[in-house]
């Protein structure tokens, strides 16, 4: 169960990771140093630009103002609206190495809705603010992995859905492009977990189940059972402590008919009952 906490931990980080390139795309295409973007040169509604860029498009009052296109010497370019020299409203920018970027415009900045596909495959949907993801938007990987929520300057963070495959997927709370508050994790083999998150980890109080019917309710700590909890399967239950996915220590034991017995536990194993140490009987949790 820790290895399956590691994994969605790192498969969440993956995905922040690949979305960093929106900013960086955008940023290294559109914005030029207004103090090196002067015209040197106006010919009806051509500017060439001291940068090596070429506009080609409407002017007011030799400025860029209206619809046009501006190429860069590496082959990118953007076509779409402009004002006060910026631009701004709606246009398309496409880099040298084919990433898109359709949408709102403001000040020379992504800013509103719009929609980016990465020249690597990643594809993202929604609501932008100074060149980053803002709001609500939809972000799918080359791996087609899919978060549909909320962002905040570029990082998942509020309430979302991520979606690993058909089967497998978490709904619920993120923090910083990490599952973080309170959400449900549900697994390929049905096996789900709805309690606390820390940090992309199962942290805090939390109820797992299994299909074939086995459940634990208790404390997590980093991923695994830890604390006071109690575990459920084929009718018998234990309640008591645990230490790193294990019982550990004193707890209770219910059998199918509900009577009781206090023993202790060491690494998932009863090794005795209390008062009664002839018995060394184990019982193991089969998590």
């Amino acid at each position: 169960m820790g290895v399956c906490s590691v994994v969605c931990q790192q498969q969440t980080k993956n995905i922040v990771n690949e979305s960093a390139i929106v900013t960086e795309t955008i940023k290294q295409a559109i914005q030029e140093d207004t103090s090196t973007s002067r015209p040197t040169q106006q010919q009806d509604r051509q500017l060439h630009m001291e940068t090596g860029a070429i506009y080609e498009g409407d002017l007011v009052n030799g400025i860029r103002s209206g619809k046009g296109r501006q190429v860069w010497p590496d082959g990118s370019y953007y076509e779409g609206d402009f004002l006060n020299d910026m631009a701004d409203g709606k246009g398309i920018l496409v880099n040298a190495e084919g990433s898109v970027y359709d949408g709102e415009w403001l000040e020379d900045k992504a800013s509103g809705f719009g929609k980016y596909h990465s020249h690597d495959g990643l594809y993202y949907e929604g609501q932008w603010l100074e060149d980053k993801q803002h709001g609500i938007g939809k972000e799918i990987n080359s791996r087609n992995e899919c978060y549909e929520g909320e962002f905040v300057r570029g990082v998942k963070q509020g309430v979302g859905k991520l979606t690993l495959n058909a089967e497998e997927f978490y709904e619920g709370e993120f923090q910083n492009g990490m599952m973080h508050g309170k959400g449900t994790y549900t697994w390929k083999n049905k096996k789900s977990y709805t309690g606390e998150w820390k940090e992309g980890q199962m942290d805090g109080f939390g109820i797992m189940k299994w299909e074939d019917g086995r459940y634990y309710e208790g404390n997590f700590q980093k991923g695994k059972q830890h604390g006071e909890g109690t575990f459920v399967w084929k009718g018998k239950k234990y309640v008591g402590a645990w230490i790193n996915g294990y019982q550990e220590g004193e707890g209770t034991y219910y059998d199918k008919q509900g009577q009781s017995r206090v023993g202790i536990w060491k690494n998932g194993k009863r090794v005795e009952w209390v008062n009664d140490i002839s018995s060394s009987n184990s019982i193991e949790q089969t998590i």
